[in-house]
């Protein structure tokens, strides 16, 4: 029960040690990270993510239980599932089922890596569609996503680091680079895990380990090298979400280690695991205001009403202006492409965007005859609609919706003469 206790707690209310920074900074709480995901209290903000967990534990579990071979097909499909949910979480769980093959060495195990290897493969080709012309998503640019832990003023700033970090780029990699660099990284994997950090010593005061806990910590540090070794085209961060999954692990691990330390000794215990309850739980306090905060994006009825419209339309491309959000939802909700719309996933997946952007970045030179569409969605309210909409006022366009919230223009077809 008390095992339980202590997994319960670290696994839902498990958070980086936002509490830490702002008291070495004398600033007020802020929860705000590069990747929410990592706080347990905000997971669902991400919903593919939390389903990619649940995958991850019910295969951790079965690895736990020996039900390796009952539900060895299951495994994989649940891993060919993976990929179209969450590349990140898809990644992790291969490493973790590849690594425990490899060290549990059970039956036919060569057989089973081969096959994992084959499923994740058709799981890339059908769910990411990899286009080897363009660039690739993923660069080798080893501990940049590490560096804002020293250069973020809410964060552990240190600007003499800084400096002399700079400064020894121009020399050349030596010691006193790598250990800035390597002290960076420590500081990452402190900061992110939070709370859970503490499931690192479970590994290193077990006098035998099994082989899936083996293959839990080298998943680990796999997900450390992915996350401080590769950045990503558009959201330059977004590799750090491969820690996220182990993050998750590692709160069972963070249990057991408590856990072995309440039965041995319960002073030690006390000593560390008070000053680690309030640098969990109390920042989470702040995340139950974030039920109040006002959504990131709302799609309000009129706009439903227009984009219903849209979708019965016969098909043709859609102007929309970019919003503050860069969403896609006109696209979502009219099953209708886009002229532009969503770039930084034009960014991620290597799309040469830049001459669309010329013909309508500035409204003062938007001419819509250059935009090669049929329609146009206009939410009114948008201030770039409101610099545009004169412009719609010849014979050449129809306005073919409008209610409170939206206009909806299509060109007119020329007629042909006799």
């Amino acid at each position: 029960m008390v095992f339980f206790n202590f997994g319960f707690f670290f696994f839902y209310f498990g958070i980086p040690f936002t509490l830490l920074v702002s008291l070495i900074n004398h600033q007020p709480l802020n929860n705000g990270l590069l990747i929410n995901t990592f706080q347990a209290t905000r997971v669902l903000e991400s919903p593919h993510t939390a389903i990619g967990l649940i995958i991850i534990f019910l295969v951790y579990y079965w690895l736990l239980k020996n039900k390796l071979e009952k539900k060895w097909l299951t495994i994989l499909f649940l891993f060919f599932l993976c990929f179209g949910i969450k590349f990140y979480v898809a990644t992790t769980l291969g490493m973790l089922i590849g690594f425990y093959l490899l060290f549990n060495r059970g039956k036919n195990y060569i057989k089973k890596l081969i096959s994992l290897t084959v499923v994740a493969s058709i799981a890339v080709l059908i769910f990411l569609q990899p286009d080897f012309k363009k660039p690739p998503t993923f660069i080798f640019s080893p501990f940049s996503t590490v560096h804002h832990l020293i250069e973020s003023p809410n964060l552990f700033y240190n600007k003499n680091l800084i400096l002399a970090r700079y400064f020894l780029y121009e020399k050349g990699i030596g010691p006193r680079l790598l250990a800035i660099e390597l002290y960076s990284l420590f500081l990452f994997v402190f900061f992110y895990l939070g709370s859970r950090f503490f499931g690192i010593f479970y590994f290193f005061l077990r006098k035998k380990i099994k082989p899936l806990d083996i293959a839990v910590f080298l998943t680990f540090i796999a997900c450390i090298f992915l996350s401080t070794f590769f950045i990503q085209r558009g959201d330059w961060f977004n590799p750090i979400q491969f820690l996220v999954p182990s993050a998750y692990l590692f709160a069972l691990y963070t249990a057991l280690f408590f856990y072995n330390l309440f039965k041995k000794n319960k002073l030690i215990f006390i000593t560390i695991f008070i000053p680690t309850f309030i640098f969990t739980f109390l920042p989470n306090l702040l995340n139950l205001t974030y039920l109040n905060n006002q959504a990131r994006l709302v799609i309000n009825k009129e706009e439903i009403e227009a984009l219903n419209f849209l979708k019965k339309m016969p098909f043709g491309y859609v102007f929309a202006p970019i919003d503050e959000n860069d969403t896609s939802y006109v696209t979502a909700f009219s099953h209708k492409p886009t002229y532009l719309n969503f770039l930084t996933i034009n960014q991620t997946l290597g799309i040469n965007y830049q001459e669309r952007l010329k013909k309508i970045e500035n409204p003062q030179n938007f001419n819509p005859e250059n935009i090669e569409v049929k329609y146009f969605y206009l939410p009114k309210q948008n201030p770039y609609t409101q610099k545009i909409i004169d412009k719609f006022s010849t014979k050449k366009y129809q306005k073919t919706f409008e209610n409170k919230k939206v206009i909806i223009f299509s060109k007119k077809q020329p007629s042909l003469e006799r």
